[in-house]
């Protein structure tokens, strides 16, 4: 097979309708033990796996977990903890099969970026580091109903 296994392959292998492998493959309830364990097996034996933006328009969910840093780039190389913050959350994130979505922005845009990152629903959260005095960052992520958590001091974080 030169593409990707779909569940109408699985669906034609194992015989069944393409909705009764999508019962077997998100474990609902209403199939025979004999007929889920086709389905199964059918699925193994093609190598099918399950489509990250299939599964975010079927859940509601991104699969992934913002991180915005307004700072100039050469900065973030040159600072000790954000190469190992970033990498830190990566091993995380990719046994759970997630992604980070990481924009470096200039200040003046900051605001923006996270509107976008909201509107374009392509995050299920944001982490906020280098929490400021005054900082609109969380009372903006209530408003938009971002979640999110701090990264440091959670002392002037609203709430988060």
């Amino acid at each position: 097979m030169d593409r990707r296994p779909t569940i109408a392959d699985v669906a034609k292998r194992a015989g069944v309708s393409r909705s009764s492998v999508s019962f077997a493959l998100n474990d609902r309830p209403g199939l025979a033990e004999e007929t889920k364990r086709r389905i199964l097996a059918a699925a193994q034996e093609l190598g099918w796996r399950p489509s990250r933006p299939a599964q975010a328009l079927s859940r509601g969910v991104a699969g992934a977990l913002g991180l915005v840093l307004a700072r100039d780039t050469a900065a973030i190389g040159a600072d000790p903890f954000f190469p190992a913050f970033i990498a830190g959350i990566e091993s995380v994130l990719a046994r759970r099969g997630d992604a980070l979505v990481l924009h470096v922005t200039e200040p003046a845009d900051e605001e923006a970026t996270y509107r976008r990152l909201a509107a374009d629903r392509r995050v299920d959260g944001v982490l906020l580091t280098d929490l400021r005095v005054d900082d609109p960052r969380p009372a903006l992520t209530g408003e938009l109903g971002l979640p999110a958590v701090v990264v440091g001091d959670p002392g002037g974080a609203g709430g988060l």
